[in-house]
């Protein structure tokens, strides 16, 4: 999980751009990650990105594929990375 809260200009650098969310959001395929190590109890490395707060209120900002703002009464934005697609809230 990622929690953002930082300031952005446009410009600036973005903490997650729309080829990272394609990256970090797609299932890790098991078998390239062999290597790491496991430990009992605990998820196989590495984890795959489930969620991101974003509470910095800068649409299309720092987290580039954010289009909205949310809202106590719509606190998520459903994305899928690598269709590049918002879901309906």
């Amino acid at each position: 999980m990622i929690v953002n809260g930082i300031y952005w200009a446009p410009g600036a650098p973005r903490l997650i751009t729309i080829p990272d969310a394609k990256t970090l959001l797609r299932p890790e395929d098991p078998a390239s990650a062999s290597w790491l190590a496991h430990s009992v109890g605990c998820p196989q490395l590495p984890h795959r990105l489930l969620a991101i707060c974003d509470i910095s209120a800068d649409p299309g900002g720092s987290i580039e594929f954010m289009k909205e703002c949310t809202t106590i009464n719509h606190p998520f934005e459903l994305y899928d990375a690598e269709q590049h697609v918002d879901y309906e809230r």
